[in-house]
């Protein structure tokens, strides 16, 4: 089951844009109180939501190159003690192992020569491409767990909704909203930056949030909501 949505932006093979953590915006917390919303503050709510973007798009990238690496460790040699064969040959030779022909030894893993094309996608420079990704990959893990991990399909399927709602509301989010629905809009973008970033796992990125939150509440005087993060996987 492939879950494919509407990119944020056109995929392309380069990298997402960096960012340094450290960095300071002026004043992009301003235009989340609930002071006049004059045209001044337009540039200073794109700042700040282009920012919480940066750093989400950024988690993604280092997650998912994080898992294809995981991925292709797993399925290297020598194969599991479980695999019902021997890991090295008569001769006790594992050259075999090493060389790019190695059909018939036993380190040939037939079901990966199958499919030679990686298994999961490289990242984009779209965070609701690579949180489609995500899901997928989640999705994936519940049909393989399903028969032996109870209730798995169903908090897959909770997490992925949950993960979706965060990536939509962080591309989504834009001045517009915030001018009709007031400063609560905004801090639903923020804090849905915060959940992204705390489910994904990158220290990183969590630090920058962290960061760009404390900026944001001590100029504002507080941060607003919040909520919990699920941590099922």
């Amino acid at each position: 089951m492939d879950y494919q949505m509407d990119c944020d932006g056109p995929p392309s093979d380069q990298q997402p844009t960096t960012f340094t953590p450290g960095a300071r915006h002026r004043s992009i917390a301003s235009a989340a109180s609930h002071g006049s919303r004059d045209s001044n503050q337009v540039p200073q709510v794109y700042i700040a939501i282009g920012r919480i973007h940066e750093i989400c798009l950024r988690a993604t990238s280092i997650y998912l190159s994080a898992l294809d690496a995981n991925r292709r460790a797993r399925e290297s040699c020598p194969a599991l003690p479980t695999t019902p064969r021997t890991l090295f040959n008569d001769n006790n030779d594992s050259s075999n192992c090493n060389t790019g022909s190695h059909a018939g030894s036993p380190c040939h893993h037939p079901q990966q020569d199958e499919n030679t094309t990686r298994q999961i996608p490289q990242p984009s420079n779209s965070l609701l491409k690579n949180i489609s990704i995500i899901c997928n990959q989640l999705w994936k893990g519940s049909q393989r767990d399903r028969l032996d991990v109870l209730n798995v399909e169903r908090e897959a399927a909770k997490t992925m909704a949950l993960l979706l709602e965060w990536a939509e509301t962080v591309v989504l989010g834009d001045y517009d909203e915030w001018a009709l629905a007031g400063e609560d809009a905004f801090w639903k973008v923020v804090h849905a930056g915060r959940h992204l970033c705390d489910w994904l796992g990158v220290q990183e990125s969590i630090e920058a949030m962290n960061e760009l939150e404390t900026q944001l509440a001590s100029e504002v005087g507080g941060i607003k909501g919040g909520g919990g993060v699920s941590t099922t996987e």
